[in-house]
Protein backbone atom coordinates (compact mmCIF):
# COMPACT_ATOMS: atom_id res chain seq x y z
CA UNK A 1 0.00 0.00 0.00
CA UNK A 2 1.20 3.58 -0.78
CA UNK A 3 0.47 6.84 -1.87
CA UNK A 4 0.86 8.77 -5.10
CA UNK A 5 2.01 12.40 -4.93
CA UNK A 6 0.06 15.08 -5.72
CA UNK A 7 1.00 17.93 -3.23
CA UNK A 8 3.54 18.70 -0.33
CA UNK A 9 1.63 16.90 2.95
CA UNK A 10 0.08 13.36 3.85
CA UNK A 11 -3.02 15.31 5.37
CA UNK A 12 -4.39 18.55 3.85
CA UNK A 13 -7.90 18.35 3.49
CA UNK A 14 -8.57 16.95 -0.42
CA UNK A 15 -5.54 17.93 -1.72
CA UNK A 16 -3.31 15.19 -0.26
CA UNK A 17 -2.06 11.83 -2.25
CA UNK A 18 -4.21 9.36 -3.27
CA UNK A 19 -3.80 5.94 -1.42
CA UNK A 20 -3.36 2.58 -3.37
CA UNK A 21 -3.12 -0.98 -3.42
CA UNK A 22 -0.46 -3.01 -5.26
CA UNK A 23 0.59 -6.73 -6.12
CA UNK A 24 3.83 -7.70 -6.57
CA UNK A 25 4.72 -10.93 -8.47
CA UNK A 26 7.83 -12.89 -6.63
CA UNK A 27 10.42 -11.19 -8.34
CA UNK A 28 9.00 -7.85 -7.73
CA UNK A 29 7.22 -6.99 -10.57
CA UNK A 30 3.59 -5.37 -11.03
CA UNK A 31 1.39 -8.24 -11.35
CA UNK A 32 -1.29 -7.51 -13.85
CA UNK A 33 -3.85 -10.05 -12.82
CA UNK A 34 -4.47 -7.83 -10.41
CA UNK A 35 -6.58 -5.08 -11.18
CA UNK A 36 -5.33 -5.24 -14.81
CA UNK A 37 -2.30 -3.24 -13.88
CA UNK A 38 -1.26 -4.40 -11.19
CA UNK A 39 -2.65 -1.51 -8.73
CA UNK A 40 -6.14 -0.10 -7.86
CA UNK A 41 -6.84 3.57 -6.43
CA UNK A 42 -8.85 4.02 -3.41
CA UNK A 43 -10.78 7.15 -3.82
CA UNK A 44 -11.02 10.82 -1.79
CA UNK A 45 -9.17 11.75 0.43
CA UNK A 46 -8.12 9.09 2.55
CA UNK A 47 -4.82 7.50 4.49
CA UNK A 48 -4.13 3.48 4.82
CA UNK A 49 -3.54 2.28 8.46
CA UNK A 50 -3.46 -1.24 7.49
CA UNK A 51 -4.34 -4.28 5.68
CA UNK A 52 -5.05 -8.08 5.86
CA UNK A 53 -5.48 -11.02 3.36
CA UNK A 54 -9.65 -12.02 3.38
CA UNK A 55 -9.91 -15.98 4.06
CA UNK A 56 -10.20 -17.42 0.21
CA UNK A 57 -8.64 -15.07 -1.49
CA UNK A 58 -8.47 -10.87 -1.46
CA UNK A 59 -7.97 -8.33 0.66
CA UNK A 60 -9.07 -6.04 3.11
CA UNK A 61 -8.12 -2.46 3.37
CA UNK A 62 -8.74 -0.26 6.45
CA UNK A 63 -8.21 3.35 5.59
CA UNK A 64 -9.67 6.66 6.84
CA UNK A 65 -10.46 10.80 6.16
CA UNK A 66 -8.74 13.19 7.11
CA UNK A 67 -10.34 14.73 10.24
CA UNK A 68 -11.68 18.15 9.74
CA UNK A 69 -9.36 18.74 13.38
CA UNK A 70 -6.43 16.95 15.12
CA UNK A 71 -8.77 15.15 17.30
CA UNK A 72 -7.67 11.31 17.60
CA UNK A 73 -11.58 10.35 17.72
CA UNK A 74 -12.14 12.04 14.18
CA UNK A 75 -10.68 9.30 11.73
CA UNK A 76 -13.73 8.40 10.68
CA UNK A 77 -12.62 5.15 9.27
CA UNK A 78 -13.62 2.85 6.78
CA UNK A 79 -13.24 -0.83 5.18
CA UNK A 80 -12.63 -2.00 1.24
CA UNK A 81 -12.16 -5.00 0.13
CA UNK A 82 -10.56 -6.19 -2.78
CA UNK A 83 -11.26 -9.42 -4.64
CA UNK A 84 -8.25 -11.74 -5.24
CA UNK A 85 -8.90 -10.36 -9.54
CA UNK A 86 -8.28 -6.74 -7.99
CA UNK A 87 -11.80 -5.58 -8.04
CA UNK A 88 -13.19 -3.34 -5.46
CA UNK A 89 -15.86 -5.78 -3.81
CA UNK A 90 -17.58 -3.11 -0.99
CA UNK A 91 -16.50 -0.50 0.98
CA UNK A 92 -18.41 0.08 3.98
CA UNK A 93 -18.15 2.39 7.36
CA UNK A 94 -16.45 0.45 10.23
CA UNK A 95 -18.44 0.79 13.84
CA UNK A 96 -16.21 -0.25 16.05
CA UNK A 97 -14.83 1.63 18.41
CA UNK A 98 -13.58 5.34 17.94
CA UNK A 99 -10.06 4.81 18.53
CA UNK A 100 -8.43 1.86 17.14
CA UNK A 101 -4.48 1.90 18.14
CA UNK A 102 -3.55 -1.46 16.97
CA UNK A 103 -3.80 -2.54 13.21
CA UNK A 104 -6.90 -4.25 12.50
CA UNK A 105 -6.80 -7.99 11.87
CA UNK A 106 -9.20 -10.60 9.42
CA UNK A 107 -9.86 -13.78 11.36
CA UNK A 108 -10.20 -17.19 9.42
CA UNK A 109 -14.07 -16.51 9.52
CA UNK A 110 -13.21 -12.94 7.76
CA UNK A 111 -14.32 -11.11 10.75
CA UNK A 112 -12.35 -7.83 11.59
CA UNK A 113 -10.67 -8.43 15.48
CA UNK A 114 -8.97 -4.99 16.54
CA UNK A 115 -7.55 -3.17 20.08
CA UNK A 116 -9.43 -0.44 20.73
CA UNK A 117 -9.94 2.33 23.51
CA UNK A 118 -13.12 3.68 24.46
CA UNK A 119 -13.34 7.24 24.00
CA UNK A 120 -12.01 9.44 25.42
CA UNK A 121 -8.92 7.88 23.70
CA UNK A 122 -6.35 8.51 26.32
CA UNK A 123 -8.62 7.67 29.26
CA UNK A 124 -11.07 5.03 27.80
CA UNK A 125 -11.19 1.55 28.67
CA UNK A 126 -9.22 -1.10 26.30
CA UNK A 127 -11.37 -3.24 24.38
CA UNK A 128 -11.25 -6.74 21.82
CA UNK A 129 -13.62 -6.14 19.17
CA UNK A 130 -15.09 -8.15 16.37
CA UNK A 131 -16.85 -7.24 13.48
CA UNK A 132 -18.69 -8.89 10.85
CA UNK A 133 -17.14 -8.83 7.14
CA UNK A 134 -19.66 -5.64 6.76
CA UNK A 135 -18.05 -3.54 9.48
CA UNK A 136 -21.13 -4.04 12.29
CA UNK A 137 -20.01 -5.19 15.40
CA UNK A 138 -20.64 -9.09 15.85
CA UNK A 139 -23.47 -9.61 18.79
CA UNK A 140 -22.31 -12.93 19.04
CA UNK A 141 -18.36 -11.83 20.60
CA UNK A 142 -18.44 -10.72 24.32
CA UNK A 143 -20.94 -7.31 24.96
CA UNK A 144 -22.29 -6.63 21.63
CA UNK A 145 -18.94 -7.45 20.18
CA UNK A 146 -16.82 -5.93 22.65
CA UNK A 147 -14.61 -7.60 25.58
CA UNK A 148 -13.63 -5.24 27.75
CA UNK A 149 -10.11 -5.06 29.13
CA UNK A 150 -10.55 -3.96 33.13
CA UNK A 151 -6.76 -3.90 34.12
CA UNK A 152 -5.49 -0.51 33.53
CA UNK A 153 -2.89 0.49 34.35
CA UNK A 154 -1.87 -3.01 33.15
CA UNK A 155 -1.50 -1.82 29.30
CA UNK A 156 -3.03 -4.44 26.29
CA UNK A 157 -0.37 -3.95 23.45
CA UNK A 158 -0.43 -6.21 20.88
CA UNK A 159 -2.99 -9.09 19.24
CA UNK A 160 -3.36 -11.72 17.43
CA UNK A 161 -5.62 -14.38 16.02
CA UNK A 162 -5.50 -18.36 16.00
CA UNK A 163 -6.39 -20.85 13.30
CA UNK A 164 -9.29 -21.02 15.49
CA UNK A 165 -10.64 -17.45 15.35
CA UNK A 166 -9.41 -17.04 19.09
CA UNK A 167 -8.02 -13.41 19.91
CA UNK A 168 -4.46 -13.66 21.83
CA UNK A 169 -3.51 -10.16 23.54
CA UNK A 170 -0.37 -9.20 25.19
CA UNK A 171 -0.08 -7.44 28.42
CA UNK A 172 2.13 -5.36 30.22
CA UNK A 173 1.90 -5.51 33.94
CA UNK A 174 5.32 -5.20 35.28
CA UNK A 175 5.73 -8.79 32.86
CA UNK A 176 4.34 -10.32 30.02
CA UNK A 177 1.24 -11.41 30.53
CA UNK A 178 -1.04 -13.30 27.63
CA UNK A 179 -4.50 -14.11 27.69
CA UNK A 180 -7.04 -15.57 25.22
CA UNK A 181 -10.63 -15.98 24.39
CA UNK A 182 -12.77 -18.16 23.03
CA UNK A 183 -14.42 -17.50 20.02
CA UNK A 184 -17.40 -15.98 21.80
CA UNK A 185 -15.18 -13.95 23.72
CA UNK A 186 -15.44 -15.61 26.88
CA UNK A 187 -11.34 -16.06 28.47
CA UNK A 188 -9.98 -19.55 27.80
CA UNK A 189 -9.19 -20.83 30.87
CA UNK A 190 -7.05 -23.50 29.44
CA UNK A 191 -4.51 -21.14 28.11
CA UNK A 192 -1.98 -22.06 30.36
CA UNK A 193 -2.62 -21.73 34.57
CA UNK A 194 -5.50 -19.48 35.43
CA UNK A 195 -6.03 -18.87 31.84
CA UNK A 196 -3.28 -16.74 30.93
CA UNK A 197 1.20 -17.60 30.33
CA UNK A 198 3.71 -15.07 31.85
CA UNK A 199 7.34 -14.33 30.71
CA UNK A 200 9.57 -11.64 32.43
CA UNK A 201 9.66 -8.39 30.19
CA UNK A 202 7.94 -5.32 29.57
CA UNK A 203 5.92 -3.42 26.98
CA UNK A 204 5.42 -6.90 24.63
CA UNK A 205 5.13 -4.75 21.06
CA UNK A 206 4.36 -7.55 18.62
CA UNK A 207 2.50 -11.17 18.57
CA UNK A 208 2.84 -13.67 16.31
CA UNK A 209 1.98 -17.27 15.70
CA UNK A 210 4.34 -20.37 13.82
CA UNK A 211 2.56 -23.20 11.82
CA UNK A 212 2.51 -25.13 14.98
CA UNK A 213 0.68 -22.65 16.78
CA UNK A 214 3.43 -21.81 19.22
CA UNK A 215 3.61 -17.59 20.65
CA UNK A 216 6.36 -15.52 20.06
CA UNK A 217 6.65 -11.91 21.86
CA UNK A 218 9.08 -9.30 21.59
CA UNK A 219 9.48 -6.45 24.01
CA UNK A 220 12.16 -4.72 26.12
CA UNK A 221 13.92 -7.21 29.02
CA UNK A 222 12.36 -5.78 32.77
CA UNK A 223 15.85 -3.89 33.41
CA UNK A 224 17.80 -2.74 30.20
CA UNK A 225 18.91 -0.73 27.79
CA UNK A 226 15.89 0.62 24.79
CA UNK A 227 18.89 -1.01 22.50
CA UNK A 228 17.74 -4.52 23.88
CA UNK A 229 14.70 -6.45 22.76
CA UNK A 230 14.38 -9.88 24.43
CA UNK A 231 12.06 -12.14 22.18
CA UNK A 232 9.82 -15.14 24.29
CA UNK A 233 8.30 -18.11 23.26
CA UNK A 234 5.22 -19.72 24.40
CA UNK A 235 3.64 -23.33 24.06
CA UNK A 236 -0.13 -22.64 24.75
CA UNK A 237 -1.25 -25.82 24.67
CA UNK A 238 -5.16 -27.25 23.54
Amino acid sequence: VGSFPKEAGYCNFGRGPDPFVARLTATGALDTTFAGSGHAVLKGPAGVSSLAPIPGGGLAIFSHFCPSEPRLEASNPQITTFAESGEASSTVREVLLPFSYLAPLVDPAGRIVELASVSPAAEGVDAVTRSLPNGELDPTFGSQGRVYLRHKPHYADAIAVDAQSRPIIALDAGRIVLRRYLPDGTVDMSFGPKGRLTATGRGPSAIALDAYGRIYTVSLPRDSAQTTIRIARFVPGP
